[in-house]
Protein backbone atom coordinates (compact mmCIF):
# COMPACT_ATOMS: atom_id res chain seq x y z
CA UNK A 1 0.00 0.00 0.00
CA UNK A 2 2.75 2.46 0.91
CA UNK A 3 4.58 2.06 -2.41
CA UNK A 4 1.38 2.32 -4.41
CA UNK A 5 0.32 5.52 -2.65
CA UNK A 6 3.80 7.04 -2.75
CA UNK A 7 3.87 6.42 -6.50
CA UNK A 8 0.34 7.79 -6.96
CA UNK A 9 1.10 10.98 -5.02
CA UNK A 10 4.39 11.46 -6.84
CA UNK A 11 2.47 11.26 -10.11
CA UNK A 12 -0.10 13.72 -8.77
CA UNK A 13 2.69 16.10 -7.79
CA UNK A 14 4.20 15.86 -11.28
CA UNK A 15 1.04 16.53 -13.27
CA UNK A 16 1.73 18.88 -16.20
CA UNK A 17 -0.88 21.32 -14.87
CA UNK A 18 -1.66 22.76 -11.43
CA UNK A 19 -3.57 20.50 -9.05
CA UNK A 20 -5.95 21.71 -6.35
CA UNK A 21 -7.06 19.85 -3.23
CA UNK A 22 -10.49 20.96 -2.06
CA UNK A 23 -11.10 19.98 1.56
CA UNK A 24 -14.54 19.81 3.13
CA UNK A 25 -14.44 18.28 6.59
CA UNK A 26 -11.31 16.71 7.99
CA UNK A 27 -8.22 15.63 6.04
CA UNK A 28 -6.62 13.25 8.52
CA UNK A 29 -3.53 11.04 8.11
CA UNK A 30 -3.43 9.89 4.50
CA UNK A 31 -5.92 12.60 3.54
CA UNK A 32 -3.55 15.21 4.95
CA UNK A 33 -0.71 13.67 2.94
CA UNK A 34 -2.76 13.85 -0.25
CA UNK A 35 -3.27 17.60 0.25
CA UNK A 36 0.51 18.11 0.34
CA UNK A 37 0.87 16.49 -3.08
CA UNK A 38 -1.33 19.15 -4.69
CA UNK A 39 -0.05 22.52 -5.82
CA UNK A 40 -2.84 24.40 -4.06
CA UNK A 41 -5.21 23.71 -1.19
CA UNK A 42 -8.66 25.29 -0.83
CA UNK A 43 -10.38 24.57 2.49
CA UNK A 44 -13.93 25.08 3.67
CA UNK A 45 -14.04 27.33 6.73
CA UNK A 46 -14.96 24.37 8.97
CA UNK A 47 -12.35 22.05 7.43
CA UNK A 48 -9.19 20.89 9.16
CA UNK A 49 -5.95 19.09 8.39
CA UNK A 50 -4.26 16.73 10.82
CA UNK A 51 -1.20 14.52 10.56
CA UNK A 52 -1.99 11.79 13.12
CA UNK A 53 0.82 9.42 12.18
CA UNK A 54 2.74 10.14 15.39
CA UNK A 55 -0.10 8.73 17.49
CA UNK A 56 0.52 5.40 15.81
CA UNK A 57 4.28 5.64 16.18
CA UNK A 58 4.89 6.02 12.45
CA UNK A 59 5.94 8.79 10.11
CA UNK A 60 3.99 9.74 6.98
CA UNK A 61 4.68 6.88 4.60
CA UNK A 62 3.55 8.46 1.34
CA UNK A 63 6.04 11.34 1.21
CA UNK A 64 3.77 13.80 2.99
CA UNK A 65 6.31 14.63 5.69
CA UNK A 66 8.90 15.88 3.21
CA UNK A 67 6.25 17.81 1.27
CA UNK A 68 4.96 19.32 4.52
CA UNK A 69 8.47 20.63 5.26
CA UNK A 70 8.52 22.25 1.80
CA UNK A 71 5.15 23.88 2.46
CA UNK A 72 5.49 25.19 6.01
CA UNK A 73 9.17 24.88 6.91
CA UNK A 74 11.03 22.41 9.09
CA UNK A 75 10.08 23.73 12.53
CA UNK A 76 6.36 24.02 11.80
CA UNK A 77 6.33 20.62 10.10
CA UNK A 78 8.02 19.01 13.11
CA UNK A 79 5.45 20.60 15.40
CA UNK A 80 2.50 19.46 13.27
CA UNK A 81 3.85 15.94 12.91
CA UNK A 82 5.15 15.51 16.45
CA UNK A 83 2.21 17.02 18.29
CA UNK A 84 -0.39 15.65 15.84
CA UNK A 85 -2.14 19.01 16.01
CA UNK A 86 -5.48 19.49 14.32
CA UNK A 87 -5.11 22.60 12.16
CA UNK A 88 -8.27 24.60 11.54
CA UNK A 89 -8.71 26.12 8.07
CA UNK A 90 -7.93 29.69 9.14
CA UNK A 91 -4.77 28.56 10.92
CA UNK A 92 -3.79 26.42 7.92
CA UNK A 93 -3.93 29.53 5.75
CA UNK A 94 -1.66 31.43 8.15
CA UNK A 95 0.80 28.50 8.24
CA UNK A 96 0.90 28.23 4.44
CA UNK A 97 -0.91 24.90 4.48
CA UNK A 98 -3.99 26.39 2.77
CA UNK A 99 -4.05 28.82 -0.13
CA UNK A 100 -7.65 29.87 0.36
CA UNK A 101 -10.44 29.42 2.89
CA UNK A 102 -13.98 29.57 1.54
CA UNK A 103 -17.43 29.52 3.10
CA UNK A 104 -18.85 26.10 3.93
CA UNK A 105 -21.99 26.67 1.88
CA UNK A 106 -20.02 27.74 -1.21
CA UNK A 107 -17.03 25.40 -1.36
CA UNK A 108 -17.39 24.50 -5.04
CA UNK A 109 -17.92 28.13 -6.09
CA UNK A 110 -15.02 29.25 -3.88
CA UNK A 111 -12.70 26.65 -5.36
CA UNK A 112 -13.69 27.67 -8.89
CA UNK A 113 -13.09 31.33 -8.00
CA UNK A 114 -9.63 30.42 -6.74
CA UNK A 115 -8.78 28.39 -9.86
CA UNK A 116 -10.27 30.75 -12.45
CA UNK A 117 -7.29 33.18 -12.51
CA UNK A 118 -4.96 30.23 -13.11
CA UNK A 119 -6.88 29.53 -16.31
CA UNK A 120 -7.19 33.18 -17.39
CA UNK A 121 -3.93 33.17 -19.33
CA UNK A 122 -3.25 31.82 -22.78
CA UNK A 123 -3.81 28.07 -23.09
CA UNK A 124 -0.83 26.11 -21.84
CA UNK A 125 0.64 28.89 -19.67
CA UNK A 126 -0.06 27.03 -16.43
CA UNK A 127 1.38 23.89 -17.98
CA UNK A 128 4.57 25.71 -18.89
CA UNK A 129 4.91 26.90 -15.28
CA UNK A 130 4.63 23.29 -14.17
CA UNK A 131 7.15 22.09 -16.75
CA UNK A 132 9.64 24.70 -15.61
CA UNK A 133 9.20 24.16 -11.91
CA UNK A 134 8.42 20.43 -11.57
CA UNK A 135 5.52 20.94 -9.21
CA UNK A 136 6.23 24.62 -8.56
Amino acid sequence: MSRVMTHALTRLRRLPFPSVAVVEGAAIGGGAEITTACDFRVLARSASIQFVHGRMGVSPGWGGGARLVQLVGRQRALRLLGRTEKVAAADAEVLGLADAVVEDNAVDAGAVSFVRPLNAHAPGTSCSYEDGHHGW
